[in-house]
């Protein structure tokens, strides 16, 4: 049995996965002992399964067992985090000065 049952699974996820970078989102499976947590960063997450994999969740619990999530198959998913992401990049150049908009 886990403390505090989902809830607490989720809250358990987003504080290990949360202390190696910005979560988007938490998510618990209910009856499949399965979490995912997606990150802003894509070396957040590298970071988090480098540093937590073989780490139990609950003390005394098993170990846990990390591996990278398949893509999104929605296509509109899919288009919005590339949006996402290319605005992103966009705001982080401009922040450092370089112009984005060609010369006529």
């Amino acid at each position: 049995r886990v403390p505090g049952g989902r809830a607490g699974v989720q809250e358990a996820v987003r504080v290990a996965f949360g202390a190696c970078g910005d979560l988007e989102q938490v998510k618990v499976l209910d009856g499949k002992n399965c979490a995912f947590a997606k990150f802003r960063l894509r070396a957040c997450a590298e970071f988090a399964r480098e540093a937590l994999a073989e780490q139990p969740l609950f003390p005394g619990s098993e170990p846990m067992n990390l591996r990278w999530a398949t893509e999104d198959p929605n296509p509109g998913v899919r288009k919005r985090d590339a949006a996402r992401n290319q605005a992103e990049l966009a705001s982080s150049l401009e922040a450092q000065g370089v112009c984005l908009t060609p010369a006529e």
